[in-house]
């Protein structure tokens, strides 16, 4: 189909607007949906570029059934579920489609052509690579089967296309196109316009209208000119006709209007934009990057959501024009925006995406226009954000456009989300999602950006029962010099035997700061998926894991956990010993253990450490997470100068451990220590008397023979344990008396004793009342 020019802006040259588009596609990805906002870079936030993907090109315009993306399955909640399906991928891998232009920004998914089948609108930041004069938007007619047709576009007639939404605007039954994009200005600021492209119900649209969205869209000041990313039509003032609200990034002075309404005048036209600006409202200078409509304080009036940090809430008045609300601090600027309804109590709730995209915040709403903060939890490089019910279980899940990958959290009801498990569906470029039953199976399925290409992933909850699988990781180099290459390679196995294809995402973790993030995947080929990678980070630590995406087939799993030293070679590493006995006897065993670090944590298994009686070795051990221990009984009488010698290698530099161990010939002096339970006593009263034995090298061993006695006479025996041996008795007489403990010792161990004074008194008579 040709495309619909319509150019109404001064031009300028292609030059200098290509360059300028490339500059504004670090900072401008968009969400496309009426309540998911997002300002997402192309390149995912916390990935460095030096992280190579397996060699693998990212996906090119045109290509079709490529696994790049696959979710995991949950285990279901609802006995509507059948358990058989818990452990397969939730979503199949991607099929991608050709945007038909440059850098896709924005998806939605809306019935153009009344056919009773989802078709895709997708907005591409420039109509060509080499043409980046206008933006345009996309339209993909579905098949009913979740396969599309080619891709007809339609120019924006505006500099940079980020946004679409989709609406019956001139109330002719027939859905309408309503665009966001930036005027081609060259000053500082670009304005933001809104373009209407009326639909004609078969699928196709007429060329755009424009109107002055009432603020700025990006400031060049800025790195990366980021930008505004939102558009929502609905309607605002009960009136039965459809308005539009918009963010508007803005240059952050005060005289900046940072959400822009334009009344709808019900035949496609609309009013000049209404500014509301955030300093004026609410007495501080912010940039925005959101805007979503929700009835917050449930008087049954849209209210609008805006910000970055803070949140702003503007109250709906009811008549299409709004007063300030409350706002809400979440410490970082917020990235994505969402409203929904999360734990099921009939409230709005907000979620953001905050902290260069690596946080989301749940905000429960309460019902007056407040709400609670319930969060943040983490999620890494996250740039927009959709609530729906993916698993089917009736609980809101979380969709996620995170750059290299779609991310699916699942929610619990309560406003709170699991962790992701699975490959969490790999598509490169990912900014923007949109969820949608695309295939009328009555399950909804994800369509998100990907490059100049849309990715559509279909829902795979009904399928088959899924062969388990095991996956096992190893690192080509632990440790590894700083800049240097290290290949790690994941090994599936299907319990089947047999083959598995997917894809593998690679996670590391930062042993002492446990952030956590994504640091590349990779296609599985012959049952392995590599990923060659450098850390620029010295003296740091990781744990690394790889994630099998699972296929129509197999099920998703989990790798072990590979440990990943990272420092500047020879490494210096300490070796502290510890004796298990500082003073011990002739024969004795005595054990010795040496650990061992280095300023990257324990040295790695198998290091080499050897024991030495002064100058001479008394044994060879090897190290098992930085620890090895010796025991012994051949020292002899005398005082021992212990060491331990690790001795290193290439990576790690020798160290060595000392400690004095005395060592004493029998016959060893002891010392007997008696006490009561309790003097004074009454007759009858049981008494327990405790000697606790003991020598100058510890307690003495088990099962020695002491003997309790008043002067000559015997009353009880008993056995040490731990060094100490017990006697009770309630047959002690009235009297003041000294009772003795003697320790018999044996030929380790001399003979002592210890006594102690113990108190007998009459029992008291009571008087009888006659």
């Amino acid at each position: 189909m040709p495309r619909h020019v319509a150019r109404t802006f001064q031009s300028m040259s292609v030059v200098a607007r290509y360059v300028a588009a490339l500059t504004i596609l670090l900072g401008l990805v968009v969400q496309a949906q009426q309540a998911d906002l997002s300002r997402p870079p192309v390149t995912p936030v916390g990935v460095p570029q030096v992280r190579q993907l397996n060699g693998l090109q990212p996906p090119l315009p045109g290509m079709s059934d490529t696994q790049v993306v696959s979710a995991p399955r949950r285990s279901p909640r609802q006995s509507g579920v059948a358990s058989a399906e818990a452990d397969g991928p939730l979503l199949l891998s991607a099929v991608l489609y050709d945007s038909d232009g440059y850098q896709a920004t924005a998806v939605a998914v809306a019935d153009v052509n009344l056919d009773g089948i989802a078709d895709l609108l997708v907005t591409n930041g420039c109509v060509a690579s080499d043409n980046c004069n206008e933006g345009s938007v996309s339209v993909l007619l579905g098949n009913g089967d979740g396969t599309f047709k080619a891709a007809a576009s339609y120019v924006s007639g505006a500099y940079f296309t980020v946004a679409v939404a989709v609406g019956d605007v001139n109330g002719d039954g027939k859905p309408d196109l309503i665009l966001y994009s930036t005027a081609p200005y060259g000053d500082t600021y670009a304005d933001a316009v809104i373009s209407v492209l009326l639909g004609n119900g078969d699928g196709t649209f007429q060329s755009a209208v424009f109107y002055d969205a009432g603020g700025v869209a990006y400031d060049s000041r800025l790195s990366g000119m980021l930008g505004a990313q939102a558009v929502v039509v609905t309607d605002l003032n009960g009136d039965g006709k459809l308005d539009i609200a918009v963010a508007n990034y803005g240059n952050g002075d005060i005289y900046d209007e940072n959400v822009g309404v334009l009344m709808g005048n019900g035949d496609g036209t609309f009013q000049s934009a209404v500014g509301y600006n955030f300093y004026q409202l609410f007495g501080f200078q912010s940039h925005n990057t959101g805007v979503a409509v929700a009835d917050v304080n449930g008087d049954g009036i849209p209210d609008l959501v805006a910000g970055t940090d803070p949140l702003a809430i503007l109250l709906g008045k009811g008549d299409g024009t709004f007063y300030p609300g409350n706002l809400y601090g979440l410490s970082s600027p917020v990235v994505a925006l969402a409203v929904a309804d999360v734990n099921g109590d009939g409230i709005p709730d907000l979620l953001a995406v905050a902290h260069g995209g690596n946080s989301i915040s749940v905000l429960l709403g309460t019902g007056g226009g407040n709400v609670v903060l319930k969060g943040p939890f983490d999620v890494a490089g996250a740039q927009s954000i959709t609530v729906a019910d993916l698993n089917g279980d009736g609980v809101p899940d979380l969709v996620l456009g995170a750059g290299y990958s779609v991310i699916t959290f699942y929610g619990q009801g309560d406003g709170t989300f699991e962790d992701p498990i699975g490959p969490l569906g790999y598509v490169f470029g990912t900014a923007a999602t949109a969820v949608a039953d695309l295939n009328n199976d009555g399950k909804l399925d994800v369509v998100s950006t990907s490059g100049d290409a849309v990715a559509v992933s279909l829902n795979n909850r009904q399928g088959p029962p899924y062969t388990a699988t095991t996956t096992t990781l190893t690192s080509s180099a632990d440790p590894a010099h700083t800049k240097q290459t290290v290949l790690y390679t994941a090994t599936i196995h299907s319990q089947s035997g047999g083959p598995v294809s997917g894809t593998v995402v690679f996670r590391e973790t930062n042993s002492a700061t446990k952030y956590s993030q994504a640091i590349g995947f990779g296609g599985v080929f012959g049952n392995q998926a590599s990923l060659p990678f450098s850390y620029m980070k010295t003296d740091s630590v990781y744990e690394v894991s790889a994630t099998y995406s699972g296929d129509a087939i197999n099920s998703y799993s989990t790798s072990n956990v590979v440990r990943e030293a990272i420092s500047n070679f020879p490494i210096s590493t300490s070796t502290r010993l510890s004796s298990s006995a500082h003073y011990s006897i002739s024969g004795q065993a005595v054990t010795f253990v040496a650990k061992i670090d280095s300023t990257i944590g324990p040295v790695p298994d198998g290091g080499s450490v050897t024991f030495f009686d002064g100058t001479n070795p008394i044994g060879t051990m090897t190290t098992a997470s930085g620890v090895v221990s010796l025991t012994t009984a051949g020292l002899v009488a005398g005082t021992h100068d212990i060491q331990a010698s690790y001795l290193g290698n290439s990576s790690y530099k020798s160290s060595l451990g000392k400690v004095s161990e005395v060592v004493a010939a029998p016959p060893v002096a002891t010392k007997t220590k008696l006490s009561t339970s309790g003097s004074p006593s009454v007759v009858g009263q049981a008494v327990t008397f405790s000697a606790t034995v003991t020598s100058r090298y510890g307690a003495i061993p088990d099962g020695g023979a002491v003997t309790f006695g008043v002067g000559s006479t015997t009353i009880g025996t008993g056995t040490t344990a731990g060094g100490v041996a017990t006697f009770t008795t309630s047959s002690l007489k009235a009297t003041r008396q000294t009772i003795k403990a003697t320790y018999g010792g044996d030929g380790t161990f001399q003979t002592s004793w210890g006594a102690v004074e113990q108190v007998v008194e009459e029992n008291a008579t009571q008087s009888v009342q006659p």
